[in-house]
Formats: C-alpha cells, structure tokens, sequence
C-alpha cells in the first residue's frame, strides 16, 4: 500500500497512513454509525430516574451529581448499541459507569468491562466492574469462547489507546453477538500506539 495523506480531525496536523488503513477507519465509522443509530438495549421504566436519585444522594456531601453529569448517565443507557463517553481524568465518569451499571443490571442485563491493557482495567474492577482486556474477549471468540449475547453490555475504557484494526475486530463482534458498547476515554490523553486514531473519528461520527 502507498502511503497518502490525511488530515486529523481532532489535532488538525497532517499524518500519513496506508490506503488500507483509511478504508479501515471509514468502515469502523461507518459501522459505529450504524450500531449509534440502533435501539436494541432499553432499560426498565423509572430505573433511570431512580439511579439517578440513588447516586444524586450518595454524593450529596459535595453537591449531588453534576447536571452534565445526569445527562450523561441518561446518554449512555436511552438503549443504542453503540455510545460513547468522553472526558478527562476527574470529570466524573466513573460516577457515570457506576449508575450505569446499575441501571443496566437492574434492567437485566449483565454488564462487563474491557481495556486494552491489565492496567488499565484496573480502574473498571475498582468501580465494581468485572472486567478484562480486549485482547482476551477476541482471543476467546476466535476460540468459539466468550461469546456474549443480547443480554449484555460492554464497557470499553481507554478506548483511545486501540487502535483501528481492535475496533474494527471489536465492531464485527459487536455486530454478531448482538451485545451493546460503550465506548470510554479522553481524546487529550496518550492515544493509540498502532496505526489510526479510532476512537476520535468514532466520537465524531456518532455526536
């Protein structure tokens, strides 16, 4: 493949990448839009409100939960199979994951954590979250193992250091099973080491 020229949409720079590798990419956002537009995970009437409340109390020592906060929480769960979750480090999101694993469960549906490295998954299991990394869930898919269905909701942190080719793998299987995504990170942070910037055109793509 000859290498062409693309503009970032989020740094504004020029990179440099592969014909294959923008064919990649435009069929990852392609696929998220796709998967954003489709309800197929709704949750029980009033869980939402009633988390809501549940969490506003529990931090009301420091003001409840912020309102972009509530928004959010009420983003991530209105049912689309594919969503996203962006936000620097302390801005609340695992707030957001909590609730919305609460909700998800209370609704009956089993909620699981991926990242794309064991440190990283660190932080879901410390909100609570069963969680492990990208790799093994795809690993094990190809194995015929690890196969989700409908009844589950996957939390993917650190969406931003993934590159295109682990969304793309990560897409398909979302596709196939049939389970819902949330995507998690910080476009601000150290992104992917591999080739594309997946989670940026992701973002774009289905706001």
């Amino acid at each position: 493949d000859r290498l062409v020229s693309a503009r970032d949409s989020v740094l504004e720079d020029r990179v440099y990448t592969t014909k294959s590798m923008l064919a990649l990419e435009e069929r990852v956002v392609q696929s998220s839009k796709v998967l954003s537009s489709t309800i197929s995970h709704r949750v029980g009437e009033g869980v939402v409100s009633s988390a809501i409340e549940v969490f506003n109390k529990k931090y009301e020592a420091h003001g409840g939960l912020a309102q972009d906060q509530k928004v959010a929480i009420e983003g991530v769960v209105e049912g689309r199979q594919l969503t996203c979750l962006s936000g620097p480090a302390g801005s609340g999101k695992s707030t957001i994951l909590q609730a919305g694993k609460q909700i998800w469960e209370e609704s009956g549906y089993r909620v699981l954590g991926l990242a794309p490295t064991n440190q990283a998954k660190e932080s879901l299991r410390q909100a609570g979250i069963e969680s492990f990394t990208v790799h093994k869930l795809l690993g094990d898919a190809d194995k015929g193992r690890s196969l989700y269905d409908h009844k589950t909701v996957l939390m993917v942190d650190e969406a931003g250091m993934m590159d295109a080719r682990i969304f793309s793998k990560l897409l398909f299987y979302v596709e196939r099973q049939n389970v819902q995504i949330l995507f998690i990170g910080d476009t601000y942070q150290l992104g992917s080491v591999g080739a594309g910037r997946a989670f940026e055109s992701v973002l774009k793509a289905v706001d």
